[in-house]
């Protein structure tokens, strides 16, 4: 067995390595939970950079763990040039306080993502970062996160969220 794998291979192996948390969910041995909606805008520095609106959908995936699927497109620039970028998330979210007992929620993000731009053509990366979820109002909260993943991506998040949990 060759030890190289193709980006297409290694690209399903952060995946499947990302979803791992949520399998349970998955097969049925939790109480299904409401999917809920996001709405992202991030700015990304690395060797390229990036501004991107994003959409997501994130559920409870355990009592601390919530998981996510974000898709974002925008635009990407180097050198002076600029191009279409588009990306897709699998993200993993760790809440300290998933009850929404102090004002703010801090919480771990681990992921993995992959995107294409006219620059580096399509590339899979592993996403690590934190967030802060701000004080809930109507069910939803503003949240800011900081994450490497090629580069320092800061985000702004808009998230719903179910009416016990953050």
């Amino acid at each position: 067995m060759s030890s190289h794998q193709t980006p297409a291979g290694r690209t399903v192996g952060l995946i499947w390595l990302a979803l791992m948390p949520g399998l349970p969910y998955m097969a049925g041995a939790q109480v299904p939970r409401a999917r809920l909606p996001e709405v992202r805008l991030e700015v990304s520095g690395g060797n390229v950079s990036s501004a991107h609106l994003g959409l997501g959908l994130h559920y409870a995936a355990g009592t601390y763990f919530r998981l996510a699927l974000i898709g974002a497109g925008g635009i990407a620039w180097k050198a002076g040039e600029t191009g279409h970028t588009a990306r897709v998330e699998v993200q993993g979210r760790f809440h300290l306080d998933p009850f929404r007992e102090a004002r703010f929620g801090l919480y771990g993000i681990g992921g993995a993502a992959v995107s294409h731009d006219p620059f580096t053509d399509s590339q899979a990366r592993l996403v690590v970062g934190a967030g802060v979820e701000l004080p809930t109002r109507d069910e939803s909260t503003i949240a800011v996160e900081a994450a490497l993943a090629g580069g320092l991506r800061v985000s702004a998040v808009w998230r719903r969220l179910s009416p016990t949990r953050r």
